[in-house]
């Protein structure tokens, strides 16, 4: 039995070498169909992933949104198995080192943030994947209530543009830092009550809006976000168009101006995230292949 991690060349040649030699396959990867493509892009994709997956056995998914493009290149839906993706063991982490964990004074004092406001989150890097720059503009223009504090963690090619922008702007309730490891993120979740996530294209799972529900945010993502229907369903978090910053404005907004909606996301979000572990993700693993 052999697992692939994507559909790079390399590996289909291996499929197709094990599949001759008897063994059996399954394919591994987090894609899906979203964002525009042209005709011959979408062709190549049509010809390449059929042809792929006539060599494949098994396919391991991590969202809806990742077993549809299975389907959609001829995986049939009994041979689609979930394997959930697993975010950060902070569980483990807290467990080992309880003093991990400070109190929002301490936070606030080590970051040089205000106490006396409510934070939402934006970690990632400054690229266009990210898409770092619709999340500035809506919060520039969006004259959200003044006890909401937006914090932007991390580094890239945009954050001068961005930094520079907002001091010209003199955007209030703003503050820029670098990147957090994953010990020291584990307090910006604890003391952030909104996780935004405006992921441009590429952005195929939402890795850090599964570690912020450990915690209890509640999540505004894009809907280039790969696990933004399960989100949704689950009542987590709020989905806005990539492409049209009001929509995030306006999802902002709904979290802002109704406590009882955004104190129900959260709640929603810690309880659901109880299951975004390690130890959920391999035992999902040890069927599938006990089955197999």
């Amino acid at each position: 039995m052999i697992v692939f991690h994507g559909y790079y060349f390399p590996n289909i040649i291996c499929a197709i070498i094990s599949k001759l030699t008897g063994k059996k396959t399954i394919m591994r990867s987090i894609s899906y169909n979203l964002g525009k493509r042209n005709f011959l892009k979408k062709l190549f994709r049509n010809v390449y992933y059929r042809l792929s997956n006539l060599f494949l056995d098994k396919f391991w998914t991590c969202h809806q949104l990742n077993e549809d493009f299975f389907i959609s290149f001829g995986a049939k839906k009994e041979n689609c198995i979930l394997i959930d993706h697993c975010q950060g063991e902070y569980k483990k982490l807290l467990d080992n080192n309880k003093s991990i964990l400070i109190s929002k004074d301490e936070f606030c004092k080590k970051h040089d943030l205000p106490n006396d406001k409510k934070f939402i989150m934006f970690a990632g890097r400054f690229i266009e994947r990210a898409n770092p720059k619709i999340l500035f503009e809506a919060w520039a223009d969006g004259n959200f209530d003044d006890k909401w504090y937006l914090i932007m963690a991390g580094h890239g090619k945009f954050k001068k543009e961005i930094v520079d922008s907002a001091e010209k702007k003199k955007v209030r309730n703003l503050k820029f830092l670098g990147f957090q490891n994953q010990t020291s993120i584990i307090n910006f979740f604890e003391h952030s009550e909104i996780l935004i996530l405006p992921s441009g294209w590429n952005a195929t799972n939402g890795n850090i809006a599964s570690e912020g529900i450990q915690f209890g945010c509640a999540l505004i993502v894009s809907d280039m976000v790969g696990l933004y229907p399960e989100f949704v369903e689950q009542k987590v978090g709020l989905v806005f168009d990539v492409l049209d910053k009001n929509k995030l404005i306006n999802a902002i907004n709904r979290f802002i101006n109704d406590e009882n909606l955004l104190k129900n996301y959260q709640i929603n979000a810690r309880e659901y995230g109880k299951q975004k572990t390690p130890e959920y993700s391999a035992n999902l693993i040890e069927k599938a292949l006990l089955e197999f």
